[in-house]
């Protein structure tokens, strides 16, 4: 109750008595009140609800600063306590895919589940693929390759045949699931569902188009002298 508001509540002025503001506030946010005492003060105006929604909108715009603000303090360290810990000898190399300027990549077995795994062997921003990959894994689960953590070791990766591993400077290293891939004879004998089939008609088709228009190009002319 404020001053006045008995005896001299008449007289004083509307300003005093905070009712012009009760007035511009908004009715549903008033705070609860007995029929027969005077209205409370809001619990929010106009302009904090608003500011509310201004910051509520900002958090959950693109590119997400209050998605970013969970993913890193909350969801990423219960990752980290949760992702099985891999090292080389948890692999068996079976054959090297490709290899490039920023590292070489591995097809392997994973001997802790028997499934095939892919392994990257980064000789650079090894450390900043590794975040991205666990960060695309999060945000979009079952949209891409599964990736099973990271780890560093000094020693180069080399398959059964290759005799002892070499030692030298650590890098760091990036698992991922291999997922399974149907054959031409499944497709061909339409034992898959009807979903992937098309997905995989569809991927096919321009791959095939791809490598078409490719080799329908001439080959520049060299000149020898």
């Amino acid at each position: 109750m404020n001053c006045g508001d008995v005896v001299y509540r008449s007289t004083l002025d509307p300003k005093l008595r905070l009712e012009e503001a009760r007035r511009r506030a908004i009715p549903w946010l008033h705070a609860s009140a007995h029929a027969s005492s005077p209205a409370q003060p809001p619990l929010i105006t106009q302009g904090g609800f608003a500011l509310l929604l201004l910051v509520l909108g900002y958090l959950s715009a693109t590119p997400g600063a209050g998605a970013g603000f969970l993913d890193y303090y909350v969801l990423a360290p219960l990752a980290k306590v949760r992702q099985p810990k891999y090292s080389l000898d948890d692999f068996e190399f079976q054959q090297k895919l490709g290899e490039g300027g920023f590292g070489d990549v591995w097809r392997a077995l994973n001997k802790r589940t028997g499934k095939a795994a892919v392994i990257k062997c980064a000789r650079a921003y090894g450390d900043v693929e590794a975040w991205m990959n666990e960060r695309a894994t999060r945000a979009c689960p079952g949209k891409t390759a599964a990736f099973l953590g990271s780890f560093s070791d000094a020693r180069q990766p080399v398959l059964p045949s290759g005799g002892a591993a070499a030692e030298g400077k650590r890098l760091p290293f990036g698992a991922f699931a291999l997922p399974d891939m149907p054959d031409w004879s499944e497709l061909a004998a339409g034992r898959l569902p009807w979903g992937q089939r098309c997905v995989w008609v569809i991927v096919h088709a321009r791959a095939s188009r791809a490598w078409l228009s490719e080799h329908a190009r001439p080959l520049p002319q060299t000149r020898r002298s």
